[in-house]
């Protein structure tokens, strides 16, 4: 459930339906594919602590010192950026629930105060169980919405030869980047559900642990097609131009479940949406600093103990996140697709560190050459992104 409240946020509720807006259902083939080649590379997350009781951060420790410090560059540069795409998303639904209340800004800030301070005085295990209920709720509400709309479905796939989408086109390979790059949830993801498993007091056996994490993950691509399957029912061929602003994509996501259910599916859906917005922004903000501590644990033992102390980078990544959201105002749209691409172009390294942990026999099996292939699309798209 950690993992599914950190994976159904920006990727999903913002990307997926831009997808479907745009592009109708042909990139509903680019979800299915990028899950097969990331499984292995997001199954290691499960697999490496239920075998060895260790995190990937002690795996990449283990690997070479310099692989660690390479994970901990990687977390500097993307942490402030990750945190304020999710921050202004859901700042944005809050200000179209209480209209006129307050800025982005000040919704933004009275989230990060709200989820420090769960993180601060709840445990894991806790906060996995809330999220349980807040995910059920916004899933059942889309997939409410989607059978609701069936009955423009057939349209949708009879038209699919006048729906458009080149990789050689630079507009539809920049938004496939964004797309993916968080697709079912940025890499890091891995090392964090590992340092989750090991401070878990539930005690599963490996095969529990990987039907739990097969559970989280192929449902979160299950829900990523269902949020594509409503921005092309709702949007796509209606002439209407998604919103950049927060504010402004927010309050067209609400509408689409309220032109479809009704006045009375709005405050329902408003709240599940802004809980699972929450909820990723909660198991992010508690993620970052356990990755961080733990790292510098690892690399300098005997370092200054506020280097490795978990509130200290709690409190640091929300003011720095902060700062970003007051920089960007209400320009969502460029600040998820930076942040988005930004961990697609940092995937390679990642995936590769995870790679040499699931593979370090010679033998070539099905899963092994799926995952290299995986690598390889991984390394190839990064290197097109930088290119364009």
């Amino acid at each position: 459930m950690l993992y599914a409240g950190a994976a159904i946020g920006v990727s999903h509720l913002v990307q997926s339906t831009r997808a479907g807006a745009a592009y109708g259902v042909l990139l509903i083939s680019a979800v299915v594919l990028i899950h097969i080649f990331k499984y292995s590379f997001f199954k290691a997350g499960a697999l490496y602590p239920s075998k060895t009781g260790k995190s990937l951060v002690e795996a990449y420790y283990q690997l070479h010192p310099f692989t660690l410090v390479i994970f901990l560059l990687m977390t500097f540069g993307s942490m402030a950026i990750v945190l304020a795409a999710i921050g202004m998303v859901t700042a944005g639904i809050m200000a179209n629930i209480f209209p006129g209340l307050m800025s982005i800004s000040l919704w933004a800030v009275l989230l990060f105060v709200a989820a420090v301070l769960l993180i601060r005085f709840s445990n894991i295990d806790r906060i996995g169980q809330i999220l349980k209920w807040l995910i059920l709720a916004l899933s059942a509400c889309t997939l409410l919405c989607v059978v609701l709309q069936a009955h423009r479905m057939p349209l949708l796939f009879e038209g699919l030869s006048q729906q458009s989408f080149s990789v050689f086109n630079a507009q539809d390979f920049a938004f496939l980047i964004a797309f993916l790059g968080w697709m079912p949830a940025p890499i890091d993801i891995t090392v964090w559900q590992s340092l989750w498993i090991t401070e878990s007091k539930q005690q599963l056996s490996e095969k529990d642990r990987i039907q739990e994490f097969n559970i989280g993950y192929w449902g979160t691509a299950f829900m990523a097609i269902a949020f594509i399957l409503m921005g092309a029912l709702v949007f796509y061929g209606m002439e209407v131009t998604l919103q950049e602003s927060a504010v402004g994509f927010t309050a067209q996501f609400l509408e689409m479940y309220r032109s479809t259910l009704g006045a009375w599916a709005y405050p329902v859906v408003s709240f599940a949406a802004v809980a699972t917005m929450l909820s990723t922004l909660i198991t992010c903000m508690d993620a970052y600093p356990k990755a961080i501590s733990k790292s510098l644990e690892c690399l300098t033992p005997k370092g200054p103990g506020i280097f490795r102390n978990k509130l200290s980078w709690l409190l640091l990544n929300a003011l720095s996140a902060l700062c970003i959201i007051f920089f960007f105002k209400g320009a969502l749209a460029p600040l998820v697709d930076f942040a988005t691409r930004l961990s697609f172009v940092l995937a390679p390294v990642l995936a590769y560190f995870n790679y040499r942990l699931l593979f370090k026999s010679h033998s070539w099996t099905l899963s092994r050459i799926i995952s290299l292939l995986g690598l390889l699309l991984l390394l190839g798209l990064a290197i097109g992104s930088l290119a364009t």
